[in-house]
């Protein structure tokens, strides 16, 4: 246009000249009910959708999408096999694809993802759901900020790379968090989570599946064990609170690393170094309970042995 070429200047220049830029805005699509997405794009819940027997509710068959519930609720009908939400075959070159701010209950899978990659979920809460996150053979995906309860398993993942869950909320699940259980995974960190009351098992590391860093985790009152690791080494566990009947498992002699020289910085316990974990049991007589800090440096006097060639040179201790 002319009047975006022109330069005024002085009095050949009226006063009253307004430049008007319009900046186009991206449509929105409201979902009310059971959809298939088939185009890029953002889409919002309208509403609750309560009691759907769909196999398959919301079915995201494309790339960049975002899908932001605004608080609502999908929820099925409990059927096996069921999906609240499912997405596959993304490309690596795509943006994200957003899942927030939802609501799931009564799904064989709350979200099921399917050789996805870049696929985030955030900010969602999931309830007497088979699986809350069903991940298999997905790539770069990320659980955040997500509440759990009362599913089989929280998360799921098999035959995944490079995925975080981190800020989640695990409460009495069967399973908080299970990886590898059907195909190994391997570069996933589970950071600053808190696992309760797990029926069964607080976080499983099932079939060869590894490295997986495990830091800054509250995993307490686990029905049968907090942690359950496989046959494969190279694991760390650092900076995590264990509280429970049987706290750690490690399935054959191979080496994990439980701790590192200490260093500065506050720990899940609100001391002032990190190094290890911190041993507890619900009656009172964890490691970390009865052992003596003698020097006062944060540390247990005395390492603790997890298993046969896994030990926490640095069990914390509790601040008094």
């Amino acid at each position: 246009m002319e009047i975006l070429r022109r330069i005024c200047i002085g009095a050949a220049c009226p006063l009253f000249a307004l430049l008007i830029i319009v900046v186009p805005v991206a449509a929105v699509t409201m979902i009310t009910g059971p959809t298939v997405i088939t185009e890029p794009g953002e889409y919002r819940l309208a509403n609750d959708i309560v009691n759907s027997n769909a196999p398959v509710c919301i079915d995201v068959r494309v790339d960049s999408v975002t899908i932001d519930g605004r608080g609502h609720l999908i929820d099925g009908m409990g059927s096996s096999g069921s999906v609240g939400i499912r997405v596959q075959w993304t490309r690596s070159d795509a943006p994200d694809t957003i899942i927030r701010n939802l609501r799931f209950t009564d799904w064989g899978s709350g979200v099921d993802l399917y050789k996805a990659v870049h696929p985030n979920v955030l900010y969602c809460t999931f309830r007497n759901n088979v699986v809350g996150v069903n991940g298999y053979c997905v790539n770069d995906v990320e659980v955040g900020s997500c509440t759990f309860v009362g599913n089989g398993d929280g998360v799921s993942l098999a035959g995944t790379s490079d995925a975080v869950i981190r800020y989640c909320s695990f409460t009495r699940n069967t399973f908080g968090i299970a990886l590898g259980r059907i195909l190994a995974s391997s570069g996933i960190t589970l950071r600053s989570n808190r696992i309760e009351g797990s029926g069964n098992t607080g976080i499983l590391i099932g079939l060869g599946t590894g490295p997986v860093t495990i830091e800054s985790n509250r995993i307490t009152n686990s029905g049968r064990v907090g942690l359950s690791l496989n046959d494969r080494p190279g694991h760390t566990v650092t900076n995590n609170l264990f509280n429970n009947r049987n706290n750690a498992e490690v399935a054959a002699p191979v080496a994990n690393t439980w701790s590192f020289q200490p260093k500065r910085g506050t720990n899940i316990v609100g001391g002032y170094r990190l190094g290890g974990n911190y041993w507890a049991k619900p009656d009172g007589t964890g490691f970390s309970q009865v052992t003596p800090d003698r020097n006062h440096d944060g540390f247990c006097d005395a390492p603790y042995t997890v298993a046969p060639m896994n030990i926490d040179y640095y069990p914390l201790k509790a601040n008094r």
